[in-house]
C-alpha cells in the first residue's frame, strides 16, 4: 500500500511539474531553469491525532525564473522524518512525511548578489506513522493532508554563479486536520541547468 501511495504521489508531482514548466516557458521570454534541494530542521504538530515532535525535513524540487528572475515558480517534493523523544515521556512515536509543493517566490529587496526573499504556496500530504496519545489511543496511523504554506529568507545568487543559496529561519504549513509544520534553519542549494538569453 505504501509502495502505491509513494507511486501516486510521485506522479502527481511530475505531472504538475511538467504543467507548470510548459506553463511558463509559453509565458517567458527569458528561461532560467534549475534544481533545487535542501536540508532543515523542522518542529511538526498534529493537532487531530496528538503527535508532536521535531526532526529533519529533505526537498529536492524545480525552479524557474519569471519576471526576469525577480520572481520564481517551485515545485518541489518535501520529505520529513520526525520523533517525539524529545516532546513527549512515551518511546517509540513516530510520523514520516511526503508532500507535493508548489510556491510562487519573489526578492522583495535586492542589493547586488543578496536578496531578501518570500514565498507563498500550496500542498498535500501523506503522512504515516505510530501513534501513543496518553496509552489511551495507540497504533499505526495514515493520513492525507491539503494546505497553505509560506517562507521569508535570504538568498545569495550572484548573476556570474550557476550556483544560488537559500537561507530560511522560517517556513511553515498549516494543513486541514489541524496539520501543522514550522521549518526552522533550512537552507537550500539552487543550481541552474539551463539559460536561455
Amino acid at each position: 500500500m505504501l509502495s502505491i501511495t509513494i507511486s501516486r504521489l510521485l506522479c502527481s508531482f511530475f505531472g504538475v511539474l511538467f504543467l507548470l514548466a510548459n506553463t511558463c516557458t509559453l509565458a517567458q521570454n527569458q528561461k532560467v531553469k534549475s534544481i533545487k534541494t535542501g536540508l532543515g530542521f523542522a518542529f511538526f504538530d498534529e493537532m487531530d491525532s496528538g503527535f508532536t515532535g521535531d526532526g529533519f525535513v529533505y526537498l529536492i524540487g524545480y525552479q524557474k525564473d519569471i519576471g526576469k528572475g525577480r520572481f520564481r515558480l517551485n515545485p518541489n517534493m518535501l520529505i520529513g522524518f520526525f520523533d517525539a523523544s524529545s516532546t513527549s515521556d512515551v518511546r517509540d512515536q513516530y510520523q514520516n512525511t511526503i508532500s507535493l509543493e508548489g510556491t510562487i517566490e519573489g526578492d522583495i529587496i535586492r542589493y547586488k548578489s543578496l536578496s531578501l526573499l518570500v514565498g507563498i504556496g500550496g500542498f498535500v500530504s501523506h503522512m504515516r506513522g505510530y501513534i501513543d496519545r496518553n496509552t489511551r489511543s495507540m497504533g499505526y496511523i495514515r493520513k492525507y493532508y491539503i494546505g497553505l504554506n509560506g517562507k521569508i529568507g535570504f538568498r545569495i545568487a550572484p548573476k556570474k554563479n550557476k550556483v544560488a543559496f537559500e537561507f530560511l529561519p522560517l517556513s511553515g504549513y498549516m494543513g486541514t486536520q489541524k496539520y501543522g509544520l514550522l521549518s526552522m534553519l533550512a537552507f537550500n542549494v539552487v543550481v541552474k541547468l539551463h539559460h536561455d538569453d
